[in-house]
């Protein structure tokens, strides 16, 4: 495409044979050589920005570092300088939209915070340093009063990525071992969706509380899709709640069971084995008996209910069909000879 151009350019300008040939490769290169260095300087333009996001990150890790210092109790505390001789931690990571899993990045921010010894007022800001994309939208559009609230952020963050009481069952319901996950692992990831799931749910955590939890879990398998959808909206407490707004649904929409509604109901099946009153055969049920059904024979096949215009025989058996006309025929005829003799003898 480069190279026509030129050509024509160069025609424009007069040039004709090997010249506009040369003038038109010399300007192809050099447009070539244009857009590599144009290129290499957008590369090194990206690189300088993202080493400048990484001098401001860990500004803002130290500033927030300083805030818990000066927050934390005083220097000649005991346990203070025990833990300043401890080896130091090693910085979180920013959380990286589509890559990282916001529960597991949550956990570890946790884990993190805890061995640190963070006071839990300053959890919330932390991880909002720390948050890209989408995860930085819900932070950025939370009251002032509810984004320092770790709590209510958590809750956020878990509610826009799906991580709700119904993801987690999903997840613990569904999870499999994977070909490079140990048995171990695989027990502390589905425990951790059985914790989540008892959280999300707001579940006591006893025996009762988890009996209560399943058989919600039944009742909601078990219904219908609308009926599914209903009971989620109310959110009730109780598996016993759970049943008492189920049957209030059904009772309003009349889905009550079609066996009981069968047994209690006066009418008659459509087709039964019963004598036909007025047929000739009344051990039998009769077809020819329904009302509106023709009783006359057909001519073709020999049975009822239709005659030999409307026979699908017709078409199976056309040489009787046939052989049923000409005798017609042959009737008719004698039919007007006889009529022809008894006049010629009066």
């Amino acid at each position: 495409m480069e190279f026509d151009k030129y050509l024509a350019l160069g025609k424009d300008s007069g040039l004709t044979g090997q010249v506009l040939v040369d003038f038109a490769r010399e300007r192809e290169q050099f447009a070539i050589q244009r857009d590599r260095e144009i290129n290499e300087r957008d590369e090194r333009q990206s690189e300088r920005d993202e080493r400048q996001k990484e001098r401001e990150h860990q500004k803002e890790m130290k500033e927030y570092d300083l805030k818990i210092a000066s927050a934390g109790p005083k220097q000649s505390d005991p346990a203070v300088r025990i833990s300043n001789a401890a080896p130091k931690l090693p910085k979180l990571p920013q959380f990286k939209e589509g890559t990282d899993d916001m529960d597991a990045f949550i956990l570890r921010f946790e884990r993190f915070a805890a061995d640190a010894n963070w006071p839990t007022g300053l959890w919330a800001t932390s991880l909002g340093a720390l948050l890209t994309g989408r995860a930085l939208d819900v932070y950025s559009r939370m009251p002032d009063s509810l984004s320092k609230d770790y709590a209510s952020l958590k809750s956020a963050l878990l509610f826009k990525y799906q991580l709700t009481a119904d993801g987690f069952r999903g997840k613990f319901r569904n999870s499999k071992c994977e070909s490079r996950e140990t048995c171990s692992q695989y027990l502390e990831r589905i425990k951790g969706y059985l914790t989540r799931w008892i959280e999300m749910s707001g579940t006591k955590e006893s025996y009762d509380g988890l009996r209560d939890l399943l058989l919600q879990e039944q009742i909601i398998n078990s219904s219908s899709k609308e009926l599914a959808v209903f009971l989620k909206e109310r959110a009730p407490s109780t598996a016993a709640d759970m049943a008492r707004l189920a049957d209030t649904y059904r009772e309003a929409h009349g889905s009550y069971d079609r066996g009981y509604r069968n047994q209690n109901s006066t009418v008659k099946p459509r087709f039964t084995n019963e004598p036909v009153r007025g047929a000739q055969n009344k051990g039998a049920y009769s077809p020819a008996s329904r009302p509106g059904r023709d009783s006359r024979n057909c001519f073709i096949c020999g049975r009822s209910g239709h005659i030999a215009k409307n026979c699908w025989g017709r078409v199976k058996q056309p040489n009787k069909l046939a052989a049923l006309e000409s005798d017609g025929h042959m009737l008719m005829i004698k039919g007007v000879l006889t009529l022809i003799l008894i006049q010629l003898h009066a």
